[in-house]
């Protein structure tokens, strides 16, 4: 699953879901080289360094291509984006 997150701070970043649950979500986030894992908070989502975060989107795909989403690609923003847009398209 793809999302589109904000933070507190109004920067805007997408994402790739590693794993969610009800209060726990694990994330990669586009140009990043680590996973973000976020727990939720009464209603607000909380970084690991108590940084707040709002999901503005979640973006179901019906399968992630490793090719297009390896942490390589993930950093290349071309690619990042080129399968981010091309996913939400053909889910369109």
């Amino acid at each position: 699953m793809l999302t589109i997150a904000r933070y507190s701070s109004g920067r805007r970043v997408d994402g790739l879901v590693l794993a969610a649950g009800a209060d726990r979500m694990r994330i990669v986030f586009h140009g990043g080289n680590e996973t973000t894992e976020l727990t939720r908070i009464g209603d607000r989502w909380v970084t690991e360094r108590g940084g707040l975060l709002e999901i503005e989107a979640l973006i179901p795909v019906r399968h992630v291509s490793a090719e297009t989403y390896t942490m390589d690609s993930v950093s290349n923003s071309e690619n990042w984006r080129s399968g981010l847009v091309r996913t939400a398209t053909a889910m369109a």
